[in-house]
């Protein structure tokens, strides 16, 4: 999720907001801890929520839930609903200041169906030409209906055409940073090492306690972003987390 001037969700759990020497910051409650910062292996709701922070599709959700733009410039739909193409806007970054490309959303969705990342909501797009065969182990990555046609533009095969695909998009496939993932391997996504390419970057993450994301400066959008700090708590017990 980014928050912006234009559009902003708040999550249902939301536990307010304060503002602490000039910095706008919100304290956010979750279902429970976190167990990792992984994109792809992240698959619990509060997992997705900081996911949704750290994170920019290709596609999002706007403030009542519709579909909007993401990191997608524009994207169109074959007449036989079986094929989307997308086309990335120009300049994007990851967090470290490494250009971001088509490659590394066909690297996320295809890392997020290998079985062995373990995703528990993969199946959001077996409606992807070859994705639940797989993701079951059955056929190899490269079957999967995604592939770069240049840096900027990605195209998506459809196994029958699914008009909440979109949805699904906004929801469950996030880039991911090929060049650190390879460099650190499970590692990859902690405090010091972990890249992101939405609203907000990973800064501390103390088990059982909280999770504390700061403003990204390279977000494509960083300079409608309204939050200089954003922090999730574990809690069940909301009002007891905030103490």
């Amino acid at each position: 999720m980014r928050l912006t001037k234009a559009a902003y969700l708040l999550p249902a759990l939301l536990m307010g907001s304060a503002l602490a020497a000039s910095e706008a910051i919100l304290h956010r409650g979750g279902a429970g801890d976190p167990t990792t910062l992984d994109s792809q292996a992240a698959g619990s709701t509060t997992e997705r929520a900081i996911m949704a922070d750290l994170f920019t599709g290709l596609l999002a959700l706007g403030p009542a839930g519709q579909i909007i733009n993401g990191t997608a410039e524009s994207w169109s739909v074959s007449k036989d609903g079986k094929k989307y193409e997308f086309q990335l806007r120009e300049g994007l970054h990851w967090s470290d200041g490494v250009a971001l490309t088509a490659d590394d959303y066909v690297y996320g969705l295809r890392r997020l169906m290998d079985p062995k990342t373990g995703n528990s909501i993969a199946s959001y797009l077996y409606c992807i030409a070859g994705a639940e065969a797989v993701h079951a182990g059955d056929q190899p990555l490269q079957t999967l209906g995604v592939r770069r046609l240049d840096k900027r533009r990605i195209e998506v095969q459809l196994a029958a055409p699914t008009p909440y695909f979109p949805e699904m998009i906004a929801m469950a496939w996030d880039p991911a940073p090929r060049h650190v993932i390879e460099k650190h391997g499970k590692g990859w996504s902690q405090p010091g090492v972990h890249v992101s390419n939405g609203a907000f970057t990973l800064a501390e993450w103390v088990p059982n306690q909280y999770v504390k994301l700061e403003k990204n400066d390279y977000f494509f959008s960083a300079d409608e972003v309204l939050l200089d700090a954003v922090y999730h708590y574990p809690g069940e017990d909301l009002a007891r987390s905030m103490k």
